[in-house]
């Protein structure tokens, strides 16, 4: 057995500043790098084995189509594309590069794309391929006769260039400074003319944080005093909607300029210089400002005017509308870094553009502010309120929407376009102009718009449409149309309306005169006291709320929300309105009830208030023979608890009347109903004992007194599966529930993902995880549908993927099967049979769809474990018995507590009562923890102080502001999770205790008007070191945490990393690429019915753009599978009418057609959108729209079937044979796998190692790393049948080119790619088991998917030799290697507890063990916490150091202060730590960190395996800083 050779380190004192340093050096002789080589040249060598610079990259040509002065093009689309690629293929024969334009191109009424395949022909290695693109298509823009266009850099083209830019700048730098020359603040008017609003000339800088993703532009404008600190404007990197360089003024990789658009307003700071009251030391203080008035006091020449003639004068409006920057930057190689912001843009925000182009100045622009674009909507459309709202939805969007028409030809342009709206009201109706106005705002989320030419194109190509369809009676009995405000400190924006479930508000007000406002930061983000201004926000918020928002002949006021829209910072607005006598805000809130009772107490009113606006599916308005009957509640002895808190009891009978108008099963009857009446709100269980219509009200759900007949219903009682999450999680974990009872669970969730990307009934499975009553796609999928090839079904898959992974890895949201958990409303035992410390639960049977099957089963005589999320403190979840009482069984999917003992059960769980709380509850499962019940928590109500006078507005909005901005539930939630994990007694601390309580205060913060306040110590910072599992950036301070939650959240980073970079997602992400649809769905003669098609596809694109921009989804995708963040309660509604609208518009099409002709008319419907899909304004964000057919299911699945049927009539099957299997195959295959493996060693610039000494069965064994894999692949390759593998891999090999022995070869090659990219799954359980073997495949699993099926084609011959194989083989993965894909070094820095991973033990093989496990890893460097490098790796050398000088103390006892700002909670709490900088591959990188943060890497793996002793060492002495 070789010797640890352990290197024990001793940690230098951080007051010491010259210390003796003794440094030992491991060199590797047979390495061709030098030592000390520059680390430009290191990752030079990376990119020249990943890449090759002759490899051709893709670009998008925007040319802007020519038209007359009527809007009417001079030559047809086709004439233009020939003439705009002549004169590309005339450049390109003279420059020297080579390209090839693609035969088809994508054009709308304004501009053309073409896409080009470009590659440069003399480019060296010494030679930068990045300058010499951008030299040659400088040339273009340059040539005199150069047509107007522009060019996109796709996502992968990006991708390419990053290798190079990562080689030229240092890839361990995330922070740049770059010199800023000019900043100018204006619009950028279609990416060709700039209208400068603000022009600031004093020489500034601009910070690019790649840590925060945050820009920093730093600029003077006219400084009166020495302490004056000048602007700060931060700019976060997703508000950046895109990047244009622009090549007119593009000299050389220094000197650039370029333009940001903002999808959102940036932060303005203004800063001086104060004292610190503590040590009398100057430090800079910033206050965020909304504009540039403190500059405006004096003209001064740092400010320019665009026009001499107008007036010098601030713009308050110009921060929040002026969202179009020009940016003169000079610094060494600033372009590469604009480079790399867009790269890291992209990544951020898939919808973000790179354009390269030549924008001019709008020397001629006249320019207006928002005062007078109201005011001109007004004197244009005071009369018709309507119109001059959805006129407000687009000129407020930014100035650019005004600038487009008052750039030039002013005022012509503007007269013109309000003319052709004078002009359509005159000949249309008003919602027709309406409608036309919030289709021009959809248009101008392009970046290229024209408001007249588009004005033109909806009026004449959408007119027919607009005017027939049918208009949507939003108004029915569950659902209305509202509109919608967004109001920041620096801007107000509207949008067409949304759609809400009907209130009682809805009921009784006009919705034509209310306003659903939300307020949210100028980012966009919501409002948050931690990282919002509070100052700031309340003196730029609260104005508008007490004054109110004024529109044309309105003014709405302040009304109210509900708790639920609250916590959304969300209020009703409402104006005086025309019905007799007018219902005003104030009026309203008069009419609803008897509210006296809180006429002092602002909070209690706010949310009694707030019950006329809670949501509901339905109301039911019941009659007078209805008993409505009021009773007291179930109290316990000394009446201090209420059982019964919250519910009551409801006739099934009345019930019935109202169970059509939900969305039930039909063969399903809820047994409770979550509702509100007037001012009652709470749950009512069904009994059948009563001979007529009853209602039971306790007088804990009577809030104040109403006279209303209408009964709500806001949710019913069903079978629905229970989720675990993160507090769960880790209260079940340190509650000492097994770690592999949770692997399991997890690896099941995340192999349902990578398999998904593989196998048609994976991808079913997984797509099924997101059940869709609308869209059978098992149904689809069992007539024959391919949800891997089909292009839409596709897209709704990687769609479905992202948001699974994004789910396990942010959420921990894993779905238990329905057999052992659900999630249910919590009711009360009526009749007192039930006992403490039992429960009764009846659940229903569900079937693969999780629908109830009719079936029910009640639990008897079992321990079961019952908890309300959110679950914070240990007795937060508990056990009980779970019994049979025959009086009960009435009630199912509802658990029913006793209404005895001391305390009720569910005031035990977070202080949980009966109004409509949901309890999980988990039966016959490893996850009970094991042991007794931890003791509850004391949760006593707090109260706020009554006022001294009756409340006001004033008060009203007072409050609201306050609980804006100081509601910090989320932040204790945050808090406590972090301290459960780094914390030596995590949640036994009474730091969880406390924090606990806390968090009980303020969730009741809306309702008691009291919140919880929280200590410095409890405060993260800027120095603070988190889990990992909860770190915001990739660079944030983070410690791998040991936990179970961290276990799982680096291997969901792994697959995503994995999974994300890999070529099938780069391709899937594809800008601008041609879809094809699935031929066999394309039926001979559809071109019969194609007239229809048209018609409808028309038609979908404008009901479809129009829903996902008023429920505000991303993707087509997301709405088809009506799967996405932040749902609205109405998206069932909403997405229930869109199928039901096309399935009646199909009815109507296909009435009176033979069933071969409805084929067609389907087969028409599918083909329809891929023959469209070249036309851009059948686009949404820049994705075709293709889901038209999938709105007509059952219509698909006759034509799959039909189509299938057919297929198999015209092939004539082939007896397969069965595959042979011999020690010949064997051998070939793993020589195939050996070859792959050593093209990834090149790759990763690493040596096999030709000694191991590894532990297996408690003996140390001798093998070279060669023999090992080899032994282990031949292993692999022979324990399975081969027969069990094909049919693994179902029909995928079956092409009648191969002869059987080349199937064999690549069912085998494929096979065990397949199992690698497989054991990315099980990586945790690994370590675990000690599978050393298995481990040693990692760092190549993770590159595995892009080379499945890669040997799967080409090969034309049945006999070939050995020999021929081979190179065949061999060429298809060299090329696969040449085109490979995200291949990029990438910075990585995290910390390491070092109870974890003892790192003071480290052996002098450290980094050379840390890249036999992982690969790609070229750099480490190995800090204390005291900041001092304790190693350092790279290439052939690794070099320790240790401090010579004596330490005085141990770093564990210096007195840090909780207060100390410096002090980090790590530090604080006297946990020894380490911090690890990486240089590497992001998957590798990912890997590092799973096997680093496992609590059992080092005993189970680490130390099971020893390289020899290093020879070439070298022990010296230095003194350093």
């Amino acid at each position: 057995m070789i010797s640890n050779n352990h290197f024990n380190v001793t940690r230098i004192p951080s007051k010491n500043n010259k210390p003796m340093i003794e440094v030992t050096e491991i060199s590797d002789g047979q390495s061709n790098h030098s030592a000390h080589a520059e680390e430009k040249n290191l990752l030079s060598t990376i990119v020249n084995n990943a890449n090759s610079k002759s490899a051709p990259i893709i670009l998008t040509i925007i040319k802007f189509r020519q038209l007359n002065i009527d809007n009417a093009h001079t030559m047809n689309s086709d004439e233009e594309f020939q003439q705009t690629a002549s004169f590309l293929i005339d450049m390109f024969e003279h420059l020297d590069c080579t390209a090839l334009i693609h035969p088809n191109y994508f054009r709308s009424h304004l501009i053309l794309k073409i896409i080009i395949k470009f590659c440069s022909k003399s480019i060296s290695n010494d030679t930068s391929f990045l300058l010499n693109v951008l030299g040659e298509l400088q040339k273009i823009f340059r040539h005199p006769t150069v047509p107007r266009l522009l060019i996109e850099f796709p996502f992968n083209t990006m991708n390419r260039l990053m290798s190079e830019i990562f080689a030229e700048m240092h890839v361990q730098c995330n922070f740049f400074k770059l010199k800023l020359n000019s900043l100018s603040i204006g619009s950028i008017v279609n990416l060709s003319h700039y209208v400068n609003r603000l022009n600031i000339l004093t020489e500034s800088s601009i910070d690019i944080d790649f840590n925060r993703k945050m820009l920093r532009l730093h600029f003077f404008v006219n400084k009166m005093a020495n302490d004056d600190l000048g602007y700060r404007m931060e700019i976060n990197f997703e508000s950046i909607k895109f990047l244009a360089l622009d090549l007119s003024h593009f000299s050389d990789l220094n000197n650039v300029r370029f333009y940001l658009e903002l999808n959102a307003a940036p932060f303005l700071f203004t800063g001086i210089k104060i004292k610190d009251g503590r040590n009398k030391t100057w430090k800079p203080h910033w206050n965020r400002i909304k504009d540039f008035l403190g500059c405006f006091h004096g003209k001064t020449e740092s400010f320019k005017p665009l026009l001499l003639d107008q007036p010098f004068q601030n713009d308050p409006a110009l921060l929040g509308y002026g969202l179009g920057y020009r940016l003169d930057v000079r610094t060494k190689n600033s372009l590469q870094v604009l480079l790399y912001l867009s790269y890291t843009c992209k990544e951020t925000n898939p919808t973000f553009s790179l354009y390269i182009c030549s924008i001019k100045d709008a020397q001629c622009a006249v320019q207006m502010n928002m005062e007078q674009i109201s005011h001109m909507i007004n004197k244009n459309f005071y009369d018709d309120f309507a119109i001059n709202y959805a006129c407000n939805a687009l000129f407020f969007k930014s100035y650019a929407i005004i600038d487009s028409l008052a750039y030039e030809d002013y005022p012509q342009k503007m007269i013109r376009f309000f003319n052709q709206i004078k002009k359509l009201r005159s000949e249309e109706s008003s919602s027709f102009v309406e409608e036309i106005f919030y289709s021009l705002c959809s248009s101008c989320e392009n970046r290229i718009f024209d408001l007249i030419a588009d004005l033109d194109f909806l009026k004449n190509e959408k007119r027919q449409i607009l005017a027939v369809k049918q208009k949507k009676d939003y108004n029915r009995h569950d659902h209305v149309l509202m509109r919608r405000v967004n109001l920041t400190p620096c801007r107000i924006e509207f949008f067409r309306p949304m759609i809400l479930l009907r209130s009682r508000f809805a009921n009784i007000a006009n919705l034509d005169y209310a306003l659903r406002l939300t307020i949210s930061e100028d980012n966009n983000k919501q409002l948050c006291a931690y990282l919002s201004d509070t100052d700031f926000i309340k003196k730029n918020i609260k104005p508008h709320l007490l004054k109110g928002i004024k529109l044309s002949d309105r003014l709405f006021e302040f009304l109210g929300s509900s708790s639920s829209q609250m916590r959304d910072s969300g209020i009703i607005f409402y104006a005086r309105d025309d019905k007799q006598p007018p219902l005003t805000a104030d009026a309203i809130r008069e009419m609803i009830g008897d509210l006296s009772q809180y006429k002092r107490k602002v909070a209690k009113y706010i949310s009694r208030l707030g019950l006329i606006f809670s949501q509901a599916m339905t109301f039911y308005p019941y009659d007078k023979s209805t008993m409505v009957v009021k009773t007291s509640d179930l109290t316990t002895k000394n009446k201090e608890f209420c059982f019964s808190d919250g519910i009551g009891i409801i006739s099934k009978s009345l019930a019935e009347k109202f169970l059509p108008l939900l969305r039930i099963p039909s063969n399903y009857f809820p047994s409770a109903f979550q509702i509100r009446h007037g001012g009652c709100k709470g749950m009512l269980v069904c009994y059948e004992d009563f001979k007529k219509d009853v209602i039971i009200f306790r007088d804990s759900m009577i809030k104040f007194q109403s006279e209303d007949y209408n009964l709500g219903i806001l949710k019913f009682s069903m079978a629905r599966l229970l989720y675990l999450n993160r507090p769960f999680i880790q209260i079940l974990d340190q509650q000492r529930v097994p770690s592999h009872v949770f692997h399991k669970i997890f690896t099941e969730s995340t192999k349902s993902i990578t398999d998904a990307l593989m196998f048609e009934k994976d991808a079913l499975k997984l797509i099924m995880t997101y059940n869709n009553r609308n869209l059978p796609y098992k149904k689809l999928y069992a007539a024959g549908l391919s949800i891997l090839n089909e292009p839409f079904m596709r897209r709704i898959l990687y769609h479905l993927i992202r948001y699974r992974l994004k789910e396990l890895k942010t959420r921990v949201r894993i779905p238990l099967p329905h057999t052992i958990g659900r999630i249910a409303f919590g009711v009360i035992d009526e009749n007192r049979k039930l006992e403490p410390g039992e429960i009764f639960f009846q659940y229903s049977e569900l079937d693969s769809q999780n629908c109830p099957t009719g079936k029910t089963f009640i639990i008897e005589n079992e321990i079961v474990m019952v908890t309300k999320f959110p679950c914070l403190s240990l007795g937060d979840v508990r056990k009980f018995r779970a019994v049979n009482i025959p009086g009960l069984s009435h009630i199912k999917d509802c658990l029913v507590f006793p209404a005895k003992g001391d305390r009720p059960h569910t005031d035990e769980m977070g202080g949980s009562d009966l109004d409509g709380d949901e309890f999980a509850i988990v039966w016959r499962s490893d996850l009970i923890f094991p042991g007794d019940n931890y003791k509850p928590m004391d949760f006593t109500a707090e109260s706020s102080q009554e006022l001294s006078s009756d409340l006001s507005i004033n008060d009203i909005v007072d409050f609201y502001c306050d609980f804006l901005l100081e509601n910090n539930v989320g932040q204790i939630a945050n808090c406590h999770l972090m301290f459960s994990d780094f914390h030596p007694k995590g949640l036994y601390s009474e730091e969880c205790e406390e924090l606990a309580k806390k968090y009980s205060i303020s969730l009741d913060f809306q309702k008691n008007g009291v919140n919880a306040t929280l200590n410095m110590k409890y405060k993260p910072n800027k120095n603070w070191v988190r889990p990992d599992f909860m770190e915001k950036h990739e660079f944030n301070n983070c410690y791998l945490s040991s936990k179970i939650l961290g276990q799982f959240y680096r291997n969901c980073r792994l697959l995503e990393n994995m999974i994300f970079m890999s070529d099938h997602n780069l391709l899937s992400l594809e800008e601008n690429s041609f879809q094809k649809q699935l031929p066999n769905l394309t039926i001979d003669g559809w071109t019969k019915f194609q007239t229809d098609a048209n018609e409808t596809f028309i038609e979908y694109c404008h009901f479809a753009i129009e829903t996902m921009e008023m429920m505000g989804i991303d993707s087509e995708a997301a709405m088809i599978s009506n799967v996405y963040e932040d749902k609205s309660d109405a998206s069932g509604l909403v997405f229930d009418k869109l199928f039901q609208y096309f399935n009646n518009k199909y009815k109507l099409q296909a009435e009176t057609k033979s069933e071969s002709e409805r084929l067609l008319l389907t087969s028409a419907w599918y083909t329809i959108c891929f023959k469209k899909c070249h036309l851009l304004q059948y686009h949404y964000r820049n994705q075709p729209l293709l889901g038209l057919p999938f709105l007509i299911p059952d219509e698909l699945i006759k034509l799959i079937a039909y189509k299938r049927k057919q297929d198999t009539l015209e092939v004539n099957k082939d007896i397969i044979s069965p595959y042979p299997l011999d020690d010949g195959i064997i051998q070939f295959t793993c020589y195939l796998i050996m070859y792959w493996i050593d093209k990834f060693n090149v790759l990763f610039n690493y040596q096999m190692k030709p000694v191991l000494t590894i532990q297996k069965l408690d003996k140390w064994i001798t093998i070279s790393e060669r023999e090992l894999l080899k032994n282990f692949i031949q292993k692999k390759l022979t324990e399975k049948d081969i027969t069990k593998i094909r049919n693994e891999f179902s029909n995928h090999y079956q092409s009648n080119a191969i002869n059987d022995r080349q199937k064999s070869i690549i069912l085998l090659f494929n096979y065990f790619l397949y199992w690698m990219y497989d054991l990315c799954n099980y990586a945790n359980e690994i370590i675990r088991t000690k599978r050393l073997d298995e481990l040693m495949f990692l760092r190549y699993s993770v590159f595995a998917i892009d080379f499945v099926n890669i040997i799967n084609s080409g090969i034309q011959h049945r006999h070939l030799s050995g020999q021929e194989l081979s190179e065949i083989y061999c060429k298809q993965l060299d090329d696969k290697f040449h085109k490979l894909n995200a291949i990029q070094p990438k910075k990585s820095k995290f910390s390491l507890i070092n109870v974890v991973q003892p790192i003071d033990k480290m052996d002098l093989n450290f980094f050379k063990k840390i890249k036999l496990f992982t690969g790609a890893i070229y750099k480490m460097d190995v800090f204390d916490q005291e900041n001092f490098r304790i190693m350092s790796g790279s290439f052939d050398v690794t070099k320790f150091y240790k401090d010579l000088s004596v330490m005085p103390q141990s770093w564990l006892h210096y007195p840090y202060d909780v207060n100390n700002k410096n002090c980090n909670n790590l530090k604080l709490y006297q946990i020894e730590y380490f911090t690890i900088e990486v240089i590497g591959f992001r998957s590798t990188i990912s890997l590092l960190r799973l096997l680093l943060g496992h609590p059992d890497f080092y005993k189970n793996i680490y130390q099971k395996i020893q390289l020899p002793t290093p020879e070439n060492v070298k022990i010296y002495n230095v003194k350093s800083n």
